[in-house]
């Protein structure tokens, strides 16, 4: 059947295009005396045949911070999912992260309890954010007669 029908021979039309379930609910048809009708199933936090009620939830307590918005785990769990810049329970600390102070490749770590990260630096560079490359040449790695020549991250 095309999206508009349902049943063994197509001879019903589909409820759930003039039936719409609410809030993000799923229309599902049902069949009851060989007749169809519809049940929506519902995302967390919805009730009722359309999904048209909320329920109350651990998301009506809660304020996710700085752009954070609040997702259900179960009725009685969620979770902020914080906007870009920010991290934590509540999305109340700034990741410094995030903005990628780091270069060169290295690796950004947010320093727990604190407002400072550190740089992982890849090899050849060094600097409190990896911005310097090493000076390779300086100990004179190249050995009979060879010429050193810096390049950047390496020699």
């Amino acid at each position: 059947c095309d999206s508009h029908y349902v049943g063994d021979y197509c001879e019903h039309r589909n409820p759930c295009n003039s039936m719409r379930c609410q809030n993000g609910g799923t229309c599902q048809v049902t069949f009851r005396n060989g007749r169809p009708g519809i049940s929506c199933k519902c995302p967390l936090g919805f009730d009722e045949s359309l999904c048209e009620i909320a329920v109350p939830n651990a998301c009506d307590h809660v304020t996710c911070l700085n752009g954070g918005t609040c997702q259900l785990k179960t009725l009685e769990e969620y979770t902020c999912a914080c906007a870009n810049g920010y991290t934590g329970e509540r999305c109340e600390t700034k990741n410094l992260c995030a903005s990628s102070p780091c270069r060169n490749g290295a690796t950004c770590t947010a320093l727990a309890g604190s407002s400072s990260f550190t740089c992982s630096c890849p090899p050849g560079f060094t600097g409190d954010t990896c911005s310097y490359d090493i000076e390779e040449c300086q100990s004179n790695p190249c050995k009979y007669g060879g010429t050193c020549v810096n390049t950047h991250g390496s020699y």
